[in-house]
């Protein structure tokens, strides 16, 4: 599995937007946008969890983010690598995010920012 681009920026730099528009080019690429993945979390009986965090600009918890990306790239084991936007958001969730990957075949390449 190859993370070969992740796309850091600020809120609303259009990360997304952007990379959304390489993934023709990359067949079998998949977008992991944190941004849309946080906003559509919800709790067991289907309640937004996030929603009233995120819209007073507090971050999500970093290992919810950890684990909710590590849960996408870990559930899609037939692409060909991701392009992962807005994550980690700090060394610590890098740091966390290595740890629990150590067993995979991971490779980052590059690393984009936008500003």
């Amino acid at each position: 599995m190859t993370l070969n681009f992740d796309a850091g920026g600020g809120p609303g730099s259009g990360k997304a937007d952007k990379i959304s528009r390489l993934l023709p080019a990359f067949s079998g690429w998949r977008l992991v946008n944190t941004g849309d993945l946080l906003w559509s979390k919800k709790d067991q009986d289907g309640a937004p969890t996030l929603q009233p965090l995120m819209r007073r600009g507090d971050f999500a918890p970093g290992q919810l983010v950890v684990d909710s990306v590590t849960e996408i790239i870990n559930d899609d084991s037939d692409a060909k690598g991701f392009f992962v936007t807005g994550f980690p958001r700090d060394e610590a969730q890098a740091s966390v995010f290595e740890a629990q990957a150590s067993g995979w075949a991971i490779s980052v390449s590059h690393d984009v920012i936008l500003a």
